[in-house]
């Protein structure tokens, strides 16, 4: 399921503002506002337990790949 983003302003609608990397391009939405995505994906108990002592990169590279579904998790990782 790709991720769908719409302004904080509410004036954008999901399907214009394109994939992650489209918006972290982009910067602000066109009405000025941040994106932000229109649903938030469920972390579950074990998997906050799994990355409690995670060092930071891997930390990082799994919050990341929640929001940039659009990248592969090699650029992630590499990132």
């Amino acid at each position: 399921m790709a991720l769908h983003y719409v302004s904080t302003r509410g004036s954008g609608a999901a399907a214009d503002m394109g994939t992650f990397q489209d918006i972290l391009l982009e910067g602000l939405a066109q009405d000025g506002g941040l994106a932000m995505p229109t649903v938030i994906r469920h972390v579950g108990r074990d998997e906050l337990a799994a990355l409690a002592d995670a060092p930071y990169p891997v930390l990082a590279a799994s919050i990341i790949s929640r929001f940039a579904d659009d990248l592969g998790a090699g650029v992630i990782d590499q990132l």
